[in-house]
């Protein structure tokens, strides 16, 4: 799910006329349900978009923002859980760790704020928002990272909003297709870029971002930097995949991977070009785990797997 599906599932309900409430994981420590910066969407119905971990929190959480938010009396909430069965505080849940969660009710006052958000998020920038026991506020300057603040009864959580980790895929094929798929659900934001004009795979791909159209000799002019940056090649022809390497070997990105078989790979790593890449510890090739895969769904989520464990590390 990307942040921008949650809040046009906040804008739909709201324009519709009915409340609901913005659930969050502002602080987790251990085997806690949910990473810092989950989100939730409830309304009057129930859950609306999203999750923030799942199980007996979340769902004893979203049972009793219905009752409140039908009852009229939602209010900011600040939700500290210990997930031993041994706490005073128990959760009920046996997992291990703690997590804080918050829930905040929304309202048409937050549609102007909200649609800026969405706005600013399609347009492929960094936002931000908070919540504390005064409610919801769009932030004019995004934190750099998810933080929360608590201190005596006081408390305020400020969050990071982004369209996902930027990741270009080079080629629009069978394999680029399946992958954007999978991506798209894994906050990744995809870019796919492709030479050859009428390639079907790539006009049927609805879930990217971007799709451009350019020689790979010019991907040092598409492709951003930074360490955050996936980038993995997958074209047509070796030949191109060798145009490709070429002109991003001198990128500074975080990931840069190589579709093909081992023997593919070596004959291309053997051009004095590109002598030293596969030393590179960003470098990866063959691209995705060794699962077994063979078809573009399997290689798809081969590829989404080293992302995710990479990104994870970072």
């Amino acid at each position: 799910m990307s942040e921008i599906e949650l809040w046009q599932a906040v804008i739909g309900e709201l324009e519709q006329g009915e409340s609901c409430a913005l659930l969050t994981v502002a602080d987790s420590q251990g085997s806690s349900p949910g990473k810092v910066g989950a989100l939730m969407v409830a309304g009057k119905r129930g859950p609306l978009c999203g999750t923030v971990g799942g199980g007996r929190v979340e769902r004893d959480l979203v049972d009793r923002v219905k009752h409140e938010l039908k009852a009229g009396m939602l209010a900011p909430m600040f939700l500290p859980k210990q997930h031993w069965p041994s706490s005073a505080n128990s959760s009920g849940m046996v997992c291990g760790g703690r997590q804080t969660l918050v829930a905040v009710p929304l309202s048409t006052a937050e549609l102007p704020g909200i649609r800026q958000l969405v706005n600013q998020l399609k347009a492929g920038n960094v936002a931000g928002w908070t919540v504390s026991a005064q409610g919801w506020q769009r932030l004019e300057a995004p934190p750099d990272r998810p933080v929360l603040i608590a201190e005596e009864n006081r408390w305020c959580y400020r969050h990071r909003s982004a369209l996902g980790w930027p990741v270009y895929l080079i080629g629009g094929g069978h394999v680029s297709l399946a992958l954007t798929r999978v991506l798209a659900e894994l906050d990744f934001r995809v870019t796919v870029v492709e030479e050859r004009s009428g390639i079907a795979t790539l006009e049927s791909n609805h879930q990217a971002w971007r799709r451009v159209q350019c020689c790979y000799e010019s991907l040092a002019e598409v492709v951003e930097s930074g360490p955050e940056v996936f980038v993995a090649i997958m074209t047509h022809d070796h030949e191109r995949d060798r145009a490709a390497l070429r002109a991003l070997k001198q990128c500074s990105v975080g990931y840069l991977g190589l579709l093909g078989s081992r023997t593919k790979v070596r004959h291309l790593l053997a051009d004095e070009t590109l002598s030293g890449l596969a030393t590179e510890p960003y470098f990866h090739a063959p691209l995705g785990l060794e699962i077994g895969s063979h078809t573009p769904n399997e290689i798809a989520i081969s590829i989404a797997a080293q992302m995710i464990s990479v990104r994870q590390a970072r």
